[in-house]
């Protein structure tokens, strides 16, 4: 049996890691959203993690191939949950790390 693989989406980012939210585990299934395109959208969130308790969206700026690759299957994440509500925007995913936990 070989380990899961982690996919790195924005752990090296200089961003990701100048935000100082702390880094949180979270488990759900990643599903793909329509983006909403106007003045004040930002149609980098094409995605949505559901967990068992919350749906949250998920910051994609390029990783939508890699994360397009991983809809539907329950994952395992590492990232920040970032309000941006102060500047204007809501709260999201920031992801740093994926494993795949296959039929979990």
């Amino acid at each position: 049996m070989h380990p899961p693989e982690v996919v790195d989406v924005h752990r090296r980012q200089p961003w990701y890691a100048a935000r100082p939210e702390p880094e949180r585990e979270f488990v759900g299934t990643l599903h793909a959203v329509p983006p909403v395109i106007g003045p004040d959208n930002r149609p980098v969130l094409a995605f949505v993690l559901r967990t068992t308790d919350d749906e949250l969206s998920v910051y994609a700026s390029g990783g939508e191939d890699t994360l397009g690759l991983l809809v539907g299957p329950l994952l395992r994440l590492r990232g920040k949950a970032v309000d941006l509500a102060g500047e204007g925007g809501a709260r999201e995913l920031w992801i740093a790390t994926i494993v795949s936990m296959g039929g979990e």
